[in-house]
């Protein structure tokens, strides 16, 4: 079977920062909210979730008539989460809403919130969505130093500012760009594969781990849960990173040659068929395809759909092996600023997490034979990334020095025609009934537009960069190899899959960054 949509859950941090309001409306507010991410996430199956201050106060009062009025709205799934200092937990039946899912969280009384509530500090830091019902004063020139908004601007938390009197909405975005993550989660959600490829893939990837498991020596019956677990997400993002990757290649490819192939098309026309100015058409042809390839790619978001799925994919394949020993896969706290996962709310954590928590962990175990556990690892991990990067590399390389050449060769080709034309060499021959100059000036002309074809796709594809990147990773790779044949115990197994994992999460991340901006650009 294919895999499920995801399911989120959208944490709202609902808090309040005026003296009165009209809770009617302040209701519809907050239900038209909520349908907009409902519209958003058409295509994931969600619940949304208030976290709210569980302390006493008139805001509070304000916040429970609010809550319970939507407590009341049908075709909207609802939970609550309170937040209280440590201790007072006794105080909080009294804050429960009838008929909606409730649970507490303590904030530590010691817990520094510089200048801030810990209470609302705790709450804008576990929302994706804050909802603040309040005059805004982000842009007065007198801001309180514990302004909410100011708080949820630290955290980079969008807000939908309400307003108490009348309800108006109004967007104060902020660099989580949540509403872009959520519809990158539900494009996701909303990607088809066929059915028959899964299942070829599935079988595959079965009998490779099932023939990993017979030569260490593991019961497979213990691995199995996983085939329903991780293995389909893994397949999907695998699945679709390919085809986006396919896409986005020969478009690249296809606008490139097709550029190179209108210069060689209009040249020819005006060179040997001047009295046929329909030939023109066939340029005017290759130029409307050259934009409408532009448009699908942009449209279609090709080269984003391909990295990001090729992203997550890798992520997924370490959690499978990290899972077997029961270790968690973290990301490294160090990550450069352009990192796409430093953003809060980025669809691929939320995605990857809800991933992780799609299913019980039922596979992970410690009690197995050290040797086969080691022996497992390195040989479908280990070894299979070597292999795999072995091969890119050597590809990336050949495709490189390939390109250059040619290009090489081409516009080697060019100067010579060129010397040759401006010397006045084979300006009396004729060969087809063409006048030799001629022939030569269009090639004077044509060649380098292929040249330059040649190049821009050598270019745009990274080649040499991948080859040496690759490189370096195999040499990380083997020592991290030639370390684990030799570990005696499981604590030293687990820091060396810890450091695998951080080193395939860097290089998938230091690639994400590259190709990120690498789009198809007319200019």
């Amino acid at each position: 079977m294919l895999p499920a949509p995801l399911p989120i859950t959208v944490n709202l941090g609902l808090l309040v920062n005026c003296g009165e309001l009209n809770v009617d409306l302040v209701v519809e507010s907050v239900i038209e909210t909520l349908n907009r991410v409902n519209r958003v996430l058409s295509q994931t199956p969600h619940i949304f979730k208030f976290l709210l201050p569980g302390c006493h106060g008139k805001n509070e009062e304000m916040l429970r008539m609010v809550v319970d009025k939507l407590s009341c709205t049908e075709n909207i799934r609802l939970e609550t989460q309170f937040f209280i200092h440590s201790g007072f937990y006794e105080e909080m039946v009294e804050f429960s809403v009838s008929g909606i899912s409730c649970s507490i969280m303590e904030i530590p009384a010691d817990r520094r919130a510089l200048g801030y509530d810990p209470i609302s500090t705790a709450i804008v830091e576990n929302a994706t969505l804050m909802i603040i019902i309040g005059e805004s004063d982000t842009e007065s020139s007198d801001i309180k130093p514990g302004s909410i908004y100011l708080l949820a601007k630290r955290y980079g938390r969008t807000v939908v500012s309400i307003n108490p009197a009348d309800g108006k909405i109004s967007d104060i975005p902020h660099d989580d760009r949540i509403f872009d993550s959520y519809l990158y989660l539900d494009g996701y959600n909303n990607e088809k594969i066929s059915l028959n490829i899964f299942k070829q893939r599935r079988n595959i990837y079965i009998r490779k781990l099932r023939s990993e498991f017979v030569k260490a020596g593991i019961d497979e019956e213990m691995i199995k849960p996983s085939y329903d677990y991780l293995l389909p997400h893994y397949l999907k993002a695998r699945i679709l990173g390919k085809q986006y990757r396919f896409k986005y290649a020969l478009v690249g490819v296809m606008i490139y040659l097709l550029s190179a192939f209108a210069v060689f098309t209009i040249t020819m026309q005006t060179l040997f068929f001047p009295e046929n100015p329909e030939f023109v058409w066939v340029e005017v042809g290759e130029i409307a395809l050259i934009i409408l390839l532009m448009v699908c790619s942009r449209t279609g978001n090709y080269h984003i759909k391909w990295i990001d799925y090729n992203f997550l994919a890798e992520r997924i394949r370490s959690a499978f092996f990290l899972r077997f020993v029961c270790t968690v896969c973290d990301k490294p706290e160090d990550l450069p600023s352009m990192s796409p996962v430093r953003v809060p709310n980025d669809w691929m954590v939320m995605t990857f997490e809800a991933i992780i928590s799609s299913g019980k962990v039922s596979y992970c175990n410690r009690e197995v034979h050290f040797e086969a556990v080691k022996n497992f690892f390195i040989s479908a991990w280990i070894q299979n990334r070597i292999v795999f990067y072995e091969r890119e590399a050597g590809m990336a390389r050949f495709k490189y020095h390939t390109l250059a050449i040619c290009g090489e060769v081409i516009f080697a080709v060019t100067m010579i025609l060129a010397i040759a034309h401006a010397l006045g060499i084979g300006h009396w021959e004729r060969f087809m009934d063409a006048e030799i100059p001629l022939i030569m000036a269009f090639l004077t002309i044509t060649l380098p537009a292929f040249g330059g074809a040649l190049s821009a796709i050598r270019v745009q594809r990274e080649y040499h960069r991948n080859s040496e990147r690759y490189f370096h990773l195999l040499r990380h790779l083997t020592a991290i190899k030639t370390e684990m044949m030799h570990i005696t115990n499981m604590s030293d197994l687990c820091l060396l899959l810890k450091e695998m994992n951080e080193m395939t999460f860097r290089e998938i991340n230091d690639w994400k960054i590259v190709f990120r901006y690498h789009n198809i650009e007319a200019v």
